[in-house]
């Protein structure tokens, strides 16, 4: 399996840019998008247990921060573990496949998430072992937006995430942690890291995408 994930504030581009990967670059492969699995609860409860085993401080990691990260919002956080599972899941079911597997958010972009108001400062050592323990994709595609336009084009929206008093409060604590995430992988991690900027047009950006991962998957 070749993994593939996009991380990013909301509204930078993440489910447009991991569609536009798919039908205008990846034509000729063996492609699945984030599509939720549908296996028997049997199935899915073995691969649940699998990857438990392969990753426990990794899930270990995420369970403290999601009972203790007070900042955390109880909606969302219900909403992250069933994305999560979700993730568990195909990373598991595909892991030993020749497919390639696109995310337009995936382990990195939950531990966003979780590590939300509890980075004070870079020698944050729980956010360093989560971003180091988080499962590496083989491309991790970060998409830069700023504040302004990040709300800009969520309000666009007709569904999902759009922003709210609360949340907006947090943007600036998520740029933060995406910073830092972006410091650990180009530090500490060996992944093919690449940036995209939402000013940039779609035709700069597909090229970039074609030029880093087209040319090295055969």
């Amino acid at each position: 399996m070749i993994l593939i994930e996009f991380i990013g504030l909301p509204g930078a581009g993440k489910s447009f840019f991991s569609q536009k990967l798919i039908s205008k670059i990846l034509l000729f492969k063996k492609v699945k998008s984030e599509k939720y699995l549908k296996l028997s609860y049997i199935k899915k409860f073995f691969l649940l247990i699998n990857f438990f085993f392969e990753n426990t401080i990794f899930v270990l990691l995420l369970l403290l921060l999601h009972y203790k990260n007070k900042n955390l919002d109880k909606t969302w956080k219900n909403r992250h573990i069933y994305f999560l599972k979700n993730e568990f899941l195909k990373y598991q079911y595909y892991k030993s496949t020749d497919l390639i597997l696109v995310n337009s958010e995936g382990f990195h972009y939950r531990t966003l998430f979780y590590l939300s108001g509890i980075l004070k400062d870079e020698s944050n050592k729980v956010a360093r072992m989560l971003v180091h323990y988080t499962p590496k994709p083989d491309y991790l595609i970060l998409i830069k937006i700023n504040k302004k336009n990040s709300i800009k084009s969520t309000k666009k929206r007709k569904k999902g995430f759009k922003y709210d008093a609360q949340s907006i409060k947090g943007i600036q604590q998520n740029i933060k942690t995406l910073n830092f995430i972006k410091k650990s992988i180009y530090k500490y991690e060996k992944i093919n890291f690449i940036i995209m900027d939402q000013k940039n047009s779609t035709k700069i950006n597909l090229d970039i995408l074609k030029n880093k991962i087209l040319n090295k998957i055969k």
